[in-house]
């Protein structure tokens, strides 16, 4: 993943903290600190079911244990308000098909905040490579990525 000449060229970059059986993402998170990289992590608002995008600086400091038992920053971390920062966005699912089609979790918080970002923001599924699937049929509101990285390939399509 940082290899990526997106993830070499951005200086904002949206990422998650993995849990469960998705890739595991904390190394990467650390990489993007030590890189001087602004990171951003989500933290859900389950009240209007959206992902707020808040910057952290220290890991050990920053996070807790928040909605659906996912690691996130603390309330009162510092929000960012003007997506168009974000350079690069990173976002789990549960399969990808070859144009870009992801499937989450199922509550739709990706779909919201993915459609917020603008044109130039690159985004970055990352799954394993048995998450591929021939084809995702998407319902409306649900936003594909530019490309999906595995542990076997990376695929390359354009969302828009």
């Amino acid at each position: 993943m940082i290899r990526l000449s997106d993830y070499v060229r951005s200086r904002c970059i949206m990422l998650y903290w993995s849990c469960d059986n998705e890739v595991g993402t904390h190394d990467l998170v650390r990489t993007a600190l030590r890189d001087g990289k602004k990171v951003l992590l989500p933290r859900c608002n389950t009240k209007q079911g959206e992902i707020r995008a808040c910057e952290v600086k220290d890991l050990s400091s920053d996070l807790k244990v928040g909605a659906f038992g996912i690691w996130e920053p603390y309330e009162g971390i510092q929000e960012l308000c003007d997506f168009s920062e974000i350079d690069f966005c990173v976002v789990p699912g549960i399969a990808f098909d070859p144009k870009g089609n992801r499937v989450g979790r199922g509550l739709g918080y990706y779909d919201r905040f993915l459609s917020n970002l603008c044109e130039r923001t690159k985004t970055i599924g990352v799954g394993y490579a048995f998450q591929i699937v021939d084809k995702i049929y998407p319902t409306d509101g649900d936003a594909r990525v530019d490309k999906v990285v595995t542990e076997k390939e990376t695929l390359v399509w354009r969302r828009r």
